[in-house]
């Protein structure tokens, strides 16, 4: 690890919140949890805070910090107040200072937990047509079209069968398992988007693109006391296709969401009429499928294991052998 990105010393956590938000210090603990991130809590003058430390990697225009600072902000002049409360930006050392939340991780999900996360989807497309909503970016990975879907999730395939530096488990599975799946499922696909009446390359208009927390799920939840979720980590999000939010939303293996969450969701994001749109985001869960089987494989790619090493110790040996075995379980629909 570089000095650039070695955790922050006490002393720097300390004062940066001096600095930054000019609060008295009391005490700083260093969290865990943050898959590509430094976090602390910090108790001082102010109340608790969490201090946020993004990889010093950028994403488009916008690094991390940036990106994630920028639509907190925009969600809270809106009046959300279930997203992260920002307090100040450090972009150029990618740190960002929020207000702590009380509260526990989800668990189970329930129906209340699926309910709460689609009315907050949906007071998000309430903010659509704001002229302030337009400076937002794309989501990081946002795409618009069915070539573009697919364009992401081969690069993401070719990238694991370039490194090849995993476990003999790994490389069986990306080659005999992940790739002769994808080949499979991008003709399918490609055939019922023709059958729906849909061209690879023809874009989502601009009126039915959606504004998405992106990595949205119940691993990025805290239940407060009085059972009310906050929603965090915009590191990624922006403008995106409502089809992408709501498969991944369905797909994200930390929390899963159970099957009859999907209409909740679906109905936050698409009007009661559009079922052309909804066909289209059910002929592409297959697409969303696999990239979620690849993204569980980020352990095996450099870049991505030094975001886990950024955030914390980590073992790669056993991160990867449990990575194998979700990415196993997240394919075996589509096998």
């Amino acid at each position: 690890m570089t000095s650039e990105n070695a955790p922050l010393a006490l002393e720097e956590v300390q004062s940066t919140v001096r600095k930054l938000v000019g609060a008295q210090v009391h005490s700083v603990t260093r969290l865990a949890g943050g898959g590509n991130s430094q976090l602390w809590r910090v108790d001082s003058s102010l109340g608790a805070l969490v201090l946020k430390r993004a990889n010093p990697d950028s994403i488009g225009d916008l690094n991390r910090a940036e990106r994630e600072f920028q639509f907190a902000s925009f969600l809270v002049h809106k009046g959300i107040t279930n997203g992260p409360r920002p307090l100040a930006l450090d972009g150029p050392r990618r740190i960002g200072i929020y207000a702590f939340v009380e509260g526990e991780s989800i668990g189970v999900v329930t129906e209340q937990h699926v309910a709460q996360a689609a009315d907050f989807l949906r007071a998000l497309q309430g903010l659509r047509s704001q002229p302030d909503a337009e400076a937002l970016q794309p989501a990081a990975e946002a795409c618009f079209s069915l070539e573009q879907h697919l364009t992401k999730v081969e690069a993401r395939l070719a990238r694991l069968e370039q490194v090849g530096t995993g476990t003999a488990d790994s490389e069986r599975f990306v080659w005999d398992k992940l790739r002769p799946a994808w080949s499979r499922t991008a003709k399918a696909v490609k055939a019922e988007f023709k059958a729906l009446g849909f061209e690879p390359q023809e874009q989502v208009s601009v009126e039915s693109r959606v504004l998405s927390p992106s990595d949205f799920g119940f691993h990025n939840a805290i239940q407060r006391p009085d059972g009310s979720l906050v929603f965090l980590d915009f590191e990624y999000a922006g403008w995106d296709d409502a089809a992408k939010t709501l498969s991944d939303f369905m797909l994200q293996p930390a929390r899963p969401v159970p099957a009859q969450g999907r209409k909740a969701i679906a109905d936050a994001l698409f009007p009661a009429s559009d079922s052309r749109g909804r066909a289209r985001a059910a002929a592409l869960d297959p697409v969303f499928r696999i990239k979620w089987t690849a993204i569980l494989l980020n352990e095996l790619l450099p870049e991505k294991w030094s975001n886990r090493v950024f955030a914390g110790p980590a073992d790669r040996t056993c991160r990867i052998a449990r990575q194998l075995s979700m990415a196993t379980q997240m394919l075996a629909p589509l096998s």
